[in-house]
């Protein structure tokens, strides 16, 4: 009897979601306008109604808590808002926008993440960058995507 070799199939690279679009997008409004993260929060009623919220893109490394990502560090990008004096993480999605809201020690510490190496860009950053370069991000060298 003859044995036949079989040929593993290779692994296939994770595809990357679309967080950094996401979040991009997230934070984009029209004259006149709210954005999109902005009516959300308006509507969730999670977080008072300011005027004088700051929201700001995040593009940093996580550590993956479960499943395909379970202990791989990869690049992620969400959003965080500060009202009053407190910070919160607007997580904006990765296979599909959907907007999820935690406090900041939080979300920061079920992914592992180090504030100091993370990149924080305003409205008018985010922009500019993203035009520029003519995608969403990682903008950054240290937050290259999936490591």
């Amino acid at each position: 009897m003859r044995k036949t070799e079989r040929k593993s199939k290779p692994k296939q690279a994770r595809k990357p979601g679309n967080c950094y679009e996401y979040a991009f997008l997230a934070i984009l409004n029209n004259p006149g306008q709210k954005s999109p993260l902005e009516a959300w929060l308006d509507e969730n009623g999670s977080l008072p109604s300011s005027n004088n919220r700051d929201i700001v893109v995040v593009h940093g490394t996580v550590t993956g808590a479960g499943g395909s990502v379970a202990g791989r560090q990869y690049g992620h990008a969400w959003c965080e808002v500060r009202v009053g004096r407190r910070w919160f993480v607007v997580d904006c999605g990765t296979l599909q926008p959907l907007f999820t809201l935690f406090p900041r020690h939080q979300y920061y510490e079920a992914g592992h993440i180090k504030p100091s190496e993370c990149q924080r860009y305003d409205v008018v950053e985010a922009c500019r960058l993203g035009a520029e370069s003519n995608h969403y991000g990682p903008w950054d060298d240290r937050c290259e995507g999936n490591k």
